[in-house]
């Protein structure tokens, strides 16, 4: 073996056990802070962070008009939430009385007849 690889080798296994008495003597914590240095509620799973205090994300309602019927869609994993109508936004006024949703694959659906000359939907929890 040459000299060079000796050495090499040496510092290479030389900083391995470095490293090991390092970890041995002061492990990491992993927390993850806000900007105030305040532990938040996080998990670490394979090197990919989960703030648990943000509010979870919402859902996408997806409207589809086809030969006068009106098409809602969105994941099922939001049956928690209740889709709502209104024939004018600014009033206020939604509408809740919308028949249930039927199940097709992993997404709720809603199928109606476009009456309106406008029609506002939203999902609301």
């Amino acid at each position: 073996m040459r000299q060079w690889e000796e050495n090499y080798l040496s510092k290479k296994i030389n900083f391995h056990r470095s490293a090991r008495h390092l970890q041995e003597v002061n492990p990491v914590v992993q927390q993850v802070c806000n900007v105030n240095a305040g532990v938040m509620s996080a998990s670490y799973t394979s090197a990919v962070i989960i703030d648990q205090t943000l509010a979870p994300p919402k859902p996408t309602l997806q409207i589809q008009m086809t030969n006068g019927m009106v098409n809602l869609v969105w994941p099922q994993i939001y049956s928690n939430f209740t889709l709502q109508s209104a024939g004018n936004i600014g009033s206020g006024i939604w509408n809740s009385n919308l028949s249930a949703p039927s199940i097709q694959g992993s997404n709720l659906f809603i199928t109606m007849p476009a009456t309106n000359a406008a029609q506002f939907f939203r999902l609301s929890q």
